[in-house]
């Protein structure tokens, strides 16, 4: 089930955009429209762009519905197009919307069956893939790809070495994966890489299509691909299309292709995956590759109960035009139905549904975090601020996971403090990116870093070392006849003083007074011989000890 594409500027443009984790798929406005000709009055599932939602609506022009909580976007979507509600499997990337820094939100791969929601991954390479009854879900982690059972709830790794990361680009280029297929029999599953030169550096863009045999999962899979396509190069080359790669039965994969620079025009090819070669040349002298006019310049065909569905967007209009076939072979053009209020945005992920998707309302078992605090110091001085960094790391292994071989992290959360060893608890700041400083610090201070959680991880909370704060301590003595004073000031608060002598190498203590609420002590009036002595503050749960010395002379 293929993808026809938009023109190449414009489906670049939006590629950058969902690599960057922003929805690109256009809202249908909901409006007084009649039902679209060939299309059944089933519902359309979709990402509206302006706002990252997944969403649900008739093409009757009912209201639109969202299938996923408040708080999430949706990056990335697939879902079975022949089940009914029951049965129906839907898998979306989401990211939170909490806050516009990576740092700051959460993101997971999750798929919904039913009324249970669970997570695959925190990240994936592109788009998942679900098998048209909603058994099988397929995605990609690092360049291996996972298949999931819907049914079991067993996760398995097709691949062990990364076979599906892209080749290495030379310098000065980015290469990315755009496009995963997989064919109706899962047998085989193919990828479209690009590359693309940095702004102002020396190079060329770059597209390939590569099919792997993906019928036995490691260590036997076959490594190296079953074919691959025509590597495009030069900037007024052909090139395949990005989000048109997709398979129509077990072995046929269907694809668009650039016909000038700026992809005005664009044919679509038939591939034989059984039968065609690694190519050398163009698409359109390659065995095994059949034109399909039918499809050109056609978006987003997708199969539903033995109906194909396309559409064609008028950038000048602003309409979408739906269109249909029942013919797998597209020897006929498809039928056009009325259209759609479509707007300047680019439509993707838009799939018929047999019913009613299934809802994400909430996970069966949030993604645990795995809370961290460092702090610049354990020991400081009054007056003195302490440097934290603080983040969270998920998932942590938790019922319900189901891949636990990539982590995340999150910043997002409150710094807190007590100075009455964790009986109460304040804020020092609220945290983004995981760094800063603490407050000025008068006496010995606990701080713990607090994750709120979210619609994808649990709360959690750091644990709360101490940091010791020595207090200042200043000693004046003052002459009063043949007596002495010592006194002074420390930002203590109560407690109590010493005052010590050294006498050979031992220190005796004398005297002790205690402090006043100011912070002021006084040892008064004494008779001290000429000696070395010092002054010592007590120590407490607020506070550590410190100490001063000083001459009699």
């Amino acid at each position: 089930m293929t993808r026809p594409t938009l023109r190449r500027g414009a489906a670049f443009t939006a590629a950058a955009a969902l690599l960057a984790g922003v929805a690109v798929a256009a809202p249908m406005v909901a409006s007084a429209v009649p039902d679209p000709g060939a299309i059944p009055a089933s519902d359309i599932a979709y990402i509206d762009a302006a706002t990252g939602t997944l969403t649900s609506a008739l093409p009757d022009g009912s209201v639109p519905t969202a299938i996923a909580p408040t708080g999430v976007g949706a990056a990335f979507f697939a879902a079975s197009t022949d089940t009914t509600a029951a049965n129906s499997t839907v898998v979306t990337g989401y990211r939170t919307t909490a806050s516009t820094s990576p740092r700051d939100t959460t993101a997971a791969l999750v798929v919904t069956h039913g009324a249970v929601s669970k997570v695959l991954s925190t990240y994936t390479d592109v788009n998942p893939v679900v098998s048209a009854d909603g058994t099988t879900v397929w995605f990609l982690v690092r360049g291996n790809l996972y298949s999931y059972d819907v049914g079991t709830g067993a996760t398995t790794q097709i691949n062990g070495a990364a076979e599906f990361n892209p080749w290495a680009a030379t310098a000065g280029n980015h290469t990315y994966i755009y496009r995963l297929a997989v064919s109706t029999d899962g047998s085989k599953a193919a990828e479209l890489i690009q590359s693309y030169p940095d702004s102002g550096a020396t190079g060329v863009n770059r597209s390939q299509i590569r099919v792997f045999d993906i019928s036995t999962p490691t260590p036997t899979v076959k490594k190296n691909p079953i074919w691959t396509s025509f590597n495009y190069t030069g900037a007024a080359a052909k090139q395949p299309l990005p989000y048109n790669l997709v398979f129509t039965d077990a072995s046929t994969l269907v694809t668009g292709e650039c016909v000038n620079y700026q992809c005005d025009t664009w044919k679509t090819w038939a591939i034989d995956t059984a039968t065609a070669a690694d190519g050398t040349a163009p698409l359109a002298a390659a065995p095994g590759i059949t034109a399909l006019p039918n499809l050109d310049n056609l978006l987003g065909l997708k199969g539903s109960r033995g109906t194909w569905y396309a559409w064609k967007l008028d950038l000048t209009a602003h309409t979408l035009a739906p269109y249909t076939t029942t013919d797998a072979e597209f020897a006929s053009p498809l039928t056009a139905g009325a259209d759609w209020a479509g707007g300047d945005k680019f439509l993707h992920y838009i799939t018929p549904l047999a019913d009613n998707p299934a809802v994400f309302s909430s996970l069966v078992t949030k993604m645990g975090v795995a809370p961290t605090l460092t702090l610049s110091a354990k020991v400081v001085s009054t007056g003195s601020r302490v440097r934290f960094n603080a983040f969270g790391t998920y998932p942590s292994p938790a019922s319900g996971q189901i891949l636990q071989k990539e982590t995340a992290t999150v910043g997002r959360g409150t710094l807190q403090y007590s100075i009455n060893n964790g009986v109460t608890w304040a804020r020092v700041a609220t945290t983004t990116a995981g760094g800063g400083g603490t407050q000025m610090l008068t006496r010995n201070t606990r701080f713990r870093w607090v994750y709120p959680g979210d619609v994808l991880t649990s709360p959690a909370t750091s644990a709360a070392p101490l940091v010791y704060v020595i207090p200042s301590l200043s000693v004046k003595v003052t002459k009063s006849g043949t007596s002495r004073i010592v006194s002074g000031v420390t930002s203590r608060i109560g407690g109590s003083v010493s005052l010590w002598k050294l006498s050979g190498k031992t220190w005796k203590k004398l005297l002790t007074t205690p402090v006043s609420s100011k912070g002021a002590y006084s040892f008064g009036k004494r008779g001290l011989a000429k000696a070395t002595y010092r002054v010592v503050t007590s120590a407490d749960a607020s506070w550590p000890a410190t100490a001063k010395a000083f001459k009699i002379v």
